[in-house]
C-alpha cells in the first residue's frame, strides 16, 4: 500500500528532492505499526519496510510512466527532448571521445541503453530513499512511543 501511495505522490510537488520517496518509506512503517501496534520496529526493520515499499513503488511508477507515454503517444516528444539535452551537453564538452559517446546515445541503440541505465538508476534511487524514509519513520515512531 505504501508503494502505491508513493507512486501516486511521485506525480505531486512532493516528488521534488525525493521527498515523496522518503514519505512512502515512512508511510510503510506507520501502516505496519497500525496493523501491529505492539511491534518493536528498529531503524533497520523500518529501513527494510521502506525498501520493500520503494521496490513496489518503482515497479508501479515504471508501469504508470510507460503507460502514460504510450497512451499520450509522447514517445517522439520524449526522444526529441533527450536528443536536445544530449546536443546541449555535447556543445559544452569539446572532448572528441565525449562527442563519440554523445553520438552513440543519439542512435536508437544508444537511446535504449540510456533508457535502461536511467530506469536502473531510478529504481536504486527510489529503493534507497524509501529505505531511508522507513528508518526515519521507525525512529519517529519510537520517539512517539517513548515520549
Amino acid at each position: 500500500m505504501a508503494g502505491l501511495i508513493g507512486a501516486v505522490l511521485t506525480f505531486t510537488p512532493l516528488a521534488i528532492f525525493g521527498l515523496s520517496m522518503l514519505v512512502s518509506g515512512t508511510i510503510a512503517v506507520y501502516l505496519y505499526r497500525h496493523r501491529n501496534p505492539w511491534a518493536n520496529i528498529t531503524a533497520g526493520s523500518g529501513a527494510k519496510l521502506g525498501i520493500a515499499s520503494g521496490f513496489f513503488r518503482s515497479v508501479i511508477f515504471g508501469w504508470a510512466a510507460a503507460i502514460m507515454v504510450l497512451v499520450s503517444h509522447a514517445g517522439d516528444k520524449v526522444r526529441a527532448v533527450i536528443i536536445q539535452a544530449l546536443d546541449q551537453a555535447a556543445a559544452r564538452n569539446p572532448d572528441p571521445e565525449a562527442q563519440q559517446v554523445f553520438q552513440y546515445f543519439k542512435s536508437p541503440q544508444g537511446l535504449v541503453t540510456a533508457g535502461i541505465c536511467f530506469a536502473i538508476f531510478l529504481f536504486v534511487f527510489f529503493v534507497l530513499l524509501a529505505g531511508a524514509g522507513g528508518a526515519i519513520g521507525a525512529v519517529l515512531a519510537r520517539r512517539r512511543d517513548s515520549g
